[in-house]
């Protein structure tokens, strides 16, 4: 049996071939076509994960309606020279402290960026590879419950 992954920018999708006929998997029970999962992660200050159609329905859920409360966060400093002076300077962002997590959508598109190291979710830091992982991990758990048993291998290509 060999398994394989579209890992696509926007949708993702799962097949399985038997050595006689290839069976697209049902990984995005909640979308309407549930062969096809959006490429979206949503994750939540609690470190729960949803990917998929879900992913972006609990978002929905959990913001719409919700208040917002906007605080400035010291997130570091920087060194700034200008001619023959040096000065360092504090950097604020400033955040939703109410907000209940973070949906990222065609999270692969940040592969492309070298000078994206990830980001922080409540107090936790995530890099890019641990996003795509958690995507990726959902969509393994979801295939091996569809096919009752452990893949072992993918063979993971784009596009399909």
């Amino acid at each position: 049996m060999i398994i394989g992954m579209d890992f696509g920018t926007t949708n993702s999708g799962m097949a399985v071939y038997d050595g006689q006929r290839v069976q697209l998997l049902d990984i995005d029970p909640t979308n309407t076509n549930s062969k096809v999962a959006r490429t979206a992660l949503y994750l939540t200050n609690d470190q729960n994960v949803f990917v998929g159609r879900e992913a972006v329905d609990r978002y929905f859920e959990h913001n719409l309606g919700r208040p917002v409360k906007m605080e400035r966060v010291w997130v570091g400093e920087i060194e700034v020279t200008v001619s023959d002076m040096t000065w360092v300077q504090d950097v604020y962002i400033w955040i939703d402290a109410l907000s209940p997590g973070r949906l990222f959508l065609s999270i692969k598109s940040g592969l492309a960026d070298a000078d994206y190291l990830g980001t922080v979710i409540d107090p936790y830091f995530y890099t890019l590879e641990d996003l795509i992982a958690l995507y990726m991990s959902v969509a393994r758990a979801r295939a091996e419950k569809l096919l009752d048993q452990e893949l072992r291998r993918v063979v993971l290509g784009r596009p399909v």
